[in-house]
């Protein structure tokens, strides 16, 4: 989105987002435009709460659909199937979901994923979630022999 459609926009104006007219209905949400223009910076806090959205999604899907439908596809456990790299976005969701993005150890964990963690706030940028895009299109799965 540019960010030219706000540029005749004095600083300190509170912007009215909603579905209906803001004028005649409650407003869904609002904020000053210095915030709305700073959040649609690239790589500002409108990219990094979309990219932590897709990335729960992602494992989500993973964990609760695609694992056990090959685990059952096989005839085997869901815990021997095995994705490497979604082991590690299990790391950095649990960080998202559980930590309010604040790396603690998670990063001497990380293996597979090709992301430069280190403690304290995690912001997922644009190339950061591009990263991660070109990982999952070369994923690979592993089933373990079941003991």
């Amino acid at each position: 989105m540019s960010n030219a459609r706000f540029a005749n926009v004095p600083p300190g104006t509170r912007m009215f987002f909603s579905e209906k007219d803001p004028t005649l209905f409650p407003a869904t949400a609002s904020l000053q435009s210095d915030d709305l223009l700073r959040a649609l910076r690239q790589d500002g806090a409108f990219t990094d709460a979309l990219a932590k959205s897709l990335l729960v999604v992602i494992y989500s899907e993973w964990d609760e659909y695609y694992r056990p439908n090959f685990a059952k596809a096989l005839g085997r456990k869901k815990n021997s199937v095995r994705c490497d790299l979604l082991g590690d976005l299990r790391l950095v969701r649990n960080c998202v979901v559980h930590g309010q993005s604040i790396i603690t150890d998670e990063h001497t964990k990380v293996r597979h994923l090709a992301w430069q963690l280190a403690p304290g706030r995690l912001v997922v940028t644009s190339a950061m979630f591009m990263k991660l895009i070109d990982q999952l299109n070369q994923l690979k799965v592993e089933v373990l022999a079941e003991v």
